[in-house]
């Protein structure tokens, strides 16, 4: 999983995962995050690799709801 962030030119290496799916926990509120995945498959004849998927661009702004008022 590759991951830059904002206006950043540059992707880094964010995650290696296993699962069908992941949650990046180190993101800020009010930030932009643009996600890349390449899939690397290892056969018995040796590695294969994916071409990037497209990018995937998320701006985090959730907040926890209200507490409720009796």
């Amino acid at each position: 999983m590759f991951r830059r962030v904002e206006e950043d030119k540059a992707v880094s290496l964010v995650a290696t995962v296993e699962a069908n799916q992941w949650l990046d926990t180190t993101t800020e509120y009010g930030k932009q995050y643009h996600y890349i995945i390449r899939r690397f498959k290892k056969p018995a004849a040796g590695e294969v690799e994916s071409d990037l998927s497209a990018e995937q661009t998320v701006t985090k702004d959730e907040f926890p709801p209200a507490v409720p008022r009796v």
